[in-house]
């Protein structure tokens, strides 16, 4: 009993005793259950993540630990620090260093590699993190500082992603893991033009056709022009007048055509359907792929009464008892009646039709 009580009241031995025990530190409690609970956020970074993965969601579970790691930090100090690392490795030591460089604490960084705090920091690539988070001098800072920090090609993806034009240049300038043609991709989906143009004139990695199919699908005007101008090697594709035309764009529509791009019917079918007429009328004055049968039940079923009206009257292939379908089913009556009444074999349908509601 005597060695007993010697050991509970030694201020050395009882702490270690401790340790060997089940259950955790009260106080750790929050960190470590946020930590289990989001950690599925963090693993993919250790994977070998693609761009997509770096998204609000990280954002948010990120920004999640750090309000309850500040206040915590607050209350004990940096010295307790390695115990809640060391509660949880490695899961504990990644949300601890990432939540470090996305909020560009570099004091804490620091800390953490100079006490030997982190020993997963390889499994994570906190080159693309510090790009992500648009840090740019926590980028500055790894680089200069841990040259054992990891980085790949997604930190200058992400970076043209979001239109941050420094990132980019300092990652081209500074580092060697370089970029995919996913950076003049998604520069383009989101209308970067200065990161376009500046990875354009210094990059060789070029892109695909999907820069011009999103820039075209969202209707970025000067985006597409530059792209069709600096003669990408083969950005020909139909999808990207398609989409344009889809999606209402006239203007790049007329471009696409203006410098030799093509179609298909997908063009004056999507357009039918989302209504939008002046496309319709400039395909059909300007190109020659058509429609299918589809534009106008398309048109019928979104209640277009003028697409509908102008697909009749310039003759394109209708399956008509379709269309008459989905304008009945969907209520555009005035469609339905103007269908009834610009075909004789519709007549007698419509009869039936109105017998069996």
């Amino acid at each position: 009993m005597a060695a007993a009580a010697g050991v509970l009241l030694h201020a050395d031995l009882l702490p270690l005793v401790g340790q060997f025990q089940d259950g955790e530190n009260i106080d750790m409690h929050p960190l470590r259950s946020f930590a289990s609970q989001s950690q599925r956020s963090l693993s993919y970074l250790e994977l070998g993540p693609q761009v997509s993965y770096f998204n609000a969601e990280l954002t948010s579970t990120i920004d999640g630990f750090r309000a309850l790691l500040l206040p915590w930090l607050r209350d004990y100090g940096l010295v307790r620090l390695p115990r809640l690392l060391a509660s949880m490795a490695p899961i504990m030591e990644a949300f601890v260093l990432v939540q470090a460089v996305v909020h560009g604490d570099e004091a804490m960084v620091a800390w953490l590699f100079q006490h030997s705090c982190v020993t997963s920091s390889s499994a994570y690539p906190l080159v693309d993190v510090a790009s992500w988070a648009n840090q740019l001098s926590m980028l500055a800072f790894l680089h200069r500082d841990l040259p054992t920090v990891r980085g790949t090609a997604n930190a200058m993806d992400i970076a043209a992603r979001d239109g941050h034009l420094p990132i980019v240049e300092f990652l081209h300038r500074h580092r060697t893991e370089g970029c995919s043609p996913q950076a003049i991709n998604l520069a383009a989906r989101f209308n970067h033009l200065n990161i376009v143009m500046f990875l354009h004139e210094n990059r060789s990695e070029g892109c695909t056709t999907d820069a011009l199919v999103w820039a075209a699908a969202h209707g970025h005007l000067d985006m597409v022009r530059f792209l069709l101008l600096h003669d990408h090697p083969g950005l020909h594709t139909p999808a990207a007048m398609d989409s344009a035309a889809q999606h209402g764009y006239l203007a790049v529509v007329q471009l696409l055509h203006d410098m030799g791009q093509t179609c298909t019917t997908n063009a004056m079918d999507y357009a039918a359907l989302n209504g939008h007429l002046d496309v319709l009328v400039f395909l059909h004055t300007h190109r020659t792929e058509g429609a299918t049968t589809r534009a106008t039940s398309f048109a019928a079923a979104a209640g277009h009464f003028q697409v509908v009206r102008f697909l009749r009257e310039h003759k394109y292939a209708a399956n008509l008892k379709t269309a008459l379908q989905n304008a009945r089913k969907n209520g555009h009556v005035d469609i339905a009646r103007y269908l009834s009444d610009s075909s004789d074999l519709m007549t007698g349908y419509m009869g039936v039709l109105a017998m069996n509601v």
